[in-house]
């Protein structure tokens, strides 16, 4: 093999390649030439000449003997000097290689490979630690308590969270609100101490009739009386009945929930539109009743919400909603259900009942 043969194996060729000028040539003795602005040859890796994204000479050059080298630089002490001039052969134009790294011992280049390259694990990926490459993604992760499914195929990216419509704890304070708390009580002893004196007034007025008649009271028809004047106002309980107002909460808290983040599925932009809490309180409300359609429950009945619910004239008063809040939700409601069939309203996740069970 001759001298030319031999430069020929000892330079490196990329796909990407130029001439290098004579001037910027420089010769590294026993390893590779580099040409680098703005970065030095020692800041790189110690075992590898590494070139991401910048230009760098790859050159092996062995010196012949028709080369003149000065005893200084073939001791290595110092870089090529001015005194020292190769041969004709040895000064011709090398290639300069383009986002390759090479070793500075043998000259061996290296190729990113996953089974050969020294790797770092990250998340998402294994990274050659040489060129900085990733050279296998990671789709799963080893860890077992952390997700393992990845969704593919796509047809746009998903980057944001799907938000429910309500949540579980907005729910239940505002229940528990209506139902529990001091406001509550303060509104169910003002309704208490209306209908007593209701029915006061009517015992009085009953029990005069009689004394003008010169008749004695018959207790029962005083009793039918005071019923009959009273058939429109609404008889609440003698105690606030805390344990089964914390009952029908839990369960009016549940259905309330799942109603409307059902509904939130298709129509979130129009019930969107009502503040939080006069969506939850107006559906609060519709329970007393339910909302059933084409023998599939949207909504459960409670019928105990008749007599713990405050009653709606003190909403503003007490608990500043105003009164018309339940008809606007009732009728936005409908609204939204009215072109729905039973197959949308079984997709919704609705249940169906047949013969008064549940499906």
């Amino acid at each position: 093999m001759d001298k030319e043969d031999a430069v020929q194996e000892k330079t490196t060729f990329a796909r990407t390649s130029v001439d290098l000028p004579r001037d910027l040539h420089k010769l590294l003795t026993g390893g590779f030439a580099s040409l680098h602005v703005g970065m030095e040859a020692d800041n790189l890796s110690d075992d590898f000449l590494l070139m991401p994204n910048m230009l760098l000479v790859l050159c092996m050059q062995v010196s012949c003997d028709e080369c003149f080298v000065c005893k200084r630089c073939r001791d290595g002490r110092v870089s090529r000097c001015k005194a020292c001039r190769p041969c004709l052969d040895c000064s011709d134009q090398r290639t300069i290689d383009i986002d390759l790294a090479g070793c500075r011992e043998c000259g061996a280049i290296h190729r990113c490979d996953a089974s050969s390259c020294p790797v770092s694990e990250e998340n998402d990926s294994h990274v050659c630690l040489i060129t900085g490459n990733c050279v296998r993604m990671k789709r799963f992760t080893r860890d077992e308590f952390m997700d393992s499914v990845v969704i593919m195929d796509l047809p746009e990216a998903m980057d944001r969270e799907v938000k429910l419509l309500v949540e579980m704890r907005e729910v239940k304070d505002k229940v528990e609100w209506i139902l529990m708390s001091s406001t509550a009580l303060q509104s169910f002893d003002q309704e208490r101490g209306r209908m007593e004196q209701k029915h006061r007034h009517l015992m009085w007025k009953a029990l005069r009739e009689v004394k003008v008649q010169g008749k004695i009271p018959n207790l029962c028809e005083v009793m039918t009386k005071i019923l009959y004047a009273t058939n429109k106002i609404r008889v609440c309980s003698n105690t606030f009945q805390e344990d089964l107002r914390s009952l029908i909460s839990e369960r009016c808290t549940h259905s309330i929930t799942r109603f409307l983040n059902m509904m939130g599925q298709r129509f979130k932009s129009v019930l969107s539109s009502l503040k939080s809490t006069v969506l939850i309180i107006g559906t609060l409300y519709l329970m007393r009743m339910g909302i059933s359609m084409n023998n599939i429950i949207l909504l459960p009945r409670i019928p105990q919400l008749q007599l713990l619910l405050p009653i709606e004239t003190h909403l503003k008063s007490y608990f500043h909603v105003k009164c018309k809040s339940i008809t606007e939700v009732e009728n936005m409601i409908k609204m939204c259900l009215r072109g729905l069939s039973s197959g949308e309203l079984e997709r919704m996740g609705f249940t169906v009942v047949e013969n008064g069970v549940v499906v």
